[in-house]
C-alpha cells in the first residue's frame, strides 16, 4: 500500500462526511485525491476528480463565497501534459 492508495481510499469517506460543512476544504481534499490518482498513474481517473473540484470551486467563487486559487489550474496543467495535451494552452487561459 502506498500513501496515495490509502488518501484515495479516504478521501470518498471524508468528504461524504463534511461535504455539507466546509466547501473550500471539500475542493482541497479533491485536489489532492487527483494528485494521487495522477501520481498512481491514473490520469483519467484524476482528470475527472479535477474536473469536479473545478466545477465546485467556479460555482462557489461566482457568489463571492471563496476566492480564486490557482492550484486546481496546476493540477490540470500536469494532468493535461500526463495526457499527453497541449497543457500550455491551458494555462494561458488561466492567466488570461
Amino acid at each position: 500500500f502506498h500513501n496515495h492508495d490509502i488518501l484515495v481510499r479516504d478521501t470518498m469517506f471524508f468528504l461524504s462526511i463534511n461535504y455539507a460543512s466546509s466547501h473550500l476544504i471539500c475542493i482541497q481534499v479533491l485536489c489532492y485525491k487527483s494528485e494521487a490518482l495522477l501520481k498512481l498513474h491514473k490520469p483519467d481517473e484524476a482528470e475527472a476528480v479535477c474536473a469536479q473540484a473545478q466545477k465546485l470551486e467556479t460555482s462557489l467563487h461566482k457568489l463571492g463565497l471563496i476566492p480564486a486559487d490557482s492550484f486546481s489550474h496546476m493540477l490540470r496543467a500536469h494532468i493535461e501534459m500526463s495526457l499527453g495535451r497541449c497543457a500550455v494552452l491551458l494555462q494561458l487561459k488561466c492567466v488570461l
